[in-house]
């Protein structure tokens, strides 16, 4: 293979660091710029491999529940006296840990709609024993599987609070409802939108996934690394992303090393390509695509490009589109078959 290029012409992955700065009288200030630049890989094998793309069928119940959803984003609350909550009731609850060291959080009352995960089971349950007014003492176990390790089958003692219950009233699933949703002006144009969602979705679910096991592949038959300080880097990338604090990053990194591991490996693989075959995005196939989008929304092409030139979005969309012309000439190189 080829050696490597000159530092200077790789890039940089990080900001330089300083470091041994020695400063003497009588001697000249001497120190240490370090600079992590990113792997230069070789791909010796890009093509031969064998993927299919599964694209789901679209079937009339994904479309009816795909409705009832939209039905519940229209729907309201409506309280309820005198009756316990059931799975798809929004309560009002208050729970207090009653051991040492509860936390400030315990005892403020928060809503949650009951049968959607969002409490532990047990607690769940709990609750639904309750009437609105009615309070509980009750020893709780949370799963074995929790998402926090911490927890994972601990148990608490809690005081539970029911302040409220309400249930869900929904609209009627009509030609009414189809006009307050957009541009429809019956529920069967409604209807025919949402099965074309659906199906541009799924298609979109599905390339993605045949890119993902097309480079999981391609890094394997080449042996691509994946740095760990890059990794590290963008764990902490996700944990912002994500608001974790520093007390859970541990676990957290635990859980989404492999999903950053393999983002890296898709990185080095995707410019390892483009940059041997030459397919980065070109300042034409830049304009090409602004102007596509500005006729898809009905804006001028010089100034939806000022505006993602002014919103730094341009750099986005470059990527893009060496990512769809790198996909696009690896999948020539490989044998696709279809499984609808």
């Amino acid at each position: 293979p080829p050696p490597d290029p000159p530092t200077s012409c790789r890039s940089p992955t990080a900001d330089p660091q300083i470091r041994n700065v020695s400063f003497e009288s009588g001697k000249p200030l001497t120190f240490e710029v370090l600079i992590e630049v990113r792997p230069q890989i070789t791909l010796s094998k890009t093509g031969g491999f064998a993927v299919t793309r599964k694209v789901p069928t679209i079937t009339e119940e994904m479309v009816r529940e795909q409705l009832q959803q939209l039905r519940e984003q229209r729907g309201s609350w409506s309280p309820l006296a005198g009756v316990r909550p059931k799975s798809g009731n929004l309560v009002s609850v208050t729970v207090t840990t009653l051991e040492e060291g509860a936390t400030p959080e315990d005892g403020q009352p928060h809503d949650l709609v009951l049968g959607q995960g969002q409490a532990i089971p047990e607690l769940e349950e709990r609750i639904m024993d309750l009437l609105p007014g009615g309070t509980a003492d009750a020893q709780v176990r949370f799963p074995d599987d929790h998402a926090e390790e911490s927890r994972r089958g601990k148990t608490r003692n809690v005081r539970i609070a029911l302040h409220e219950v309400k249930e869900q009233l929904l609209p009627e699933l009509d030609d009414a409802l189809a006009r307050e949703l957009g541009d429809f002006d019956s529920l069967a144009s409604l209807e025919a939108r949402v099965r074309e969602d659906l199906a541009a979705e799924a298609t979109r679910r599905a390339n993605d996934e045949l890119n993902g096991e097309l480079l999981r592949q391609i890094g394997e038959a080449n042996d691509v690394p994946a740095p760990a300080s890059m990794v590290h880097r963008l764990l902490h990338a996700y944990a912002e992303s994500y608001r974790v604090d520093t007390a859970q990053f541990e676990t957290f990194a635990k859980s989404f090393e492999p999903v950053a591991e393999a983002q890296v490996k898709r990185e080095l693989i995707l410019d390892a390509v483009a940059t041997a075959q030459n397919l980065r995005a070109t300042e034409g196939d830049l304009d090409d695509r602004v102007a596509k989008l500005a006729a898809a929304r009905g804006l001028d092409p010089a100034k939806l490009y000022t505006s993602l030139q002014q919103n730094k979005r341009l750099g986005e969309l470059e990527h893009s589109i060496t990512e769809e012309k790198v996909f696009a000439w690896l999948l020539q190189q490989s044998t696709v078959t279809e499984d609808a």
